[in-house]
């Protein structure tokens, strides 16, 4: 909600806590962190920290790939 407000720093300082917070579970849920590290880049887009970004998508990329079962 802060970021669709233009207040881009404090929805930063959310989804990072959330992040910090769901890192410590994400064995059970790995979908949740996934969701919010594509909220984060997002932010990070609209705060033009396009490496940070970048960084932050393949943080998603990687955790996706290592939680499917394997064939």
């Amino acid at each position: 909600i802060y970021s669709d407000l233009g207040e881009h720093s404090k929805a930063l300082s959310h989804i990072e806590k959330a992040v910090e917070i769901q890192e410590q579970h994400r064995d059970q849920q790995p979908s949740d962190l996934i969701a919010l590290y594509n909220t984060l880049a997002k932010i990070h887009i609209k705060m033009e920290s396009f490496d940070k970004a970048l960084l932050v998508y393949e943080k998603a990329l990687q955790l996706q790939q290592n939680s499917r079962p394997p064939n």
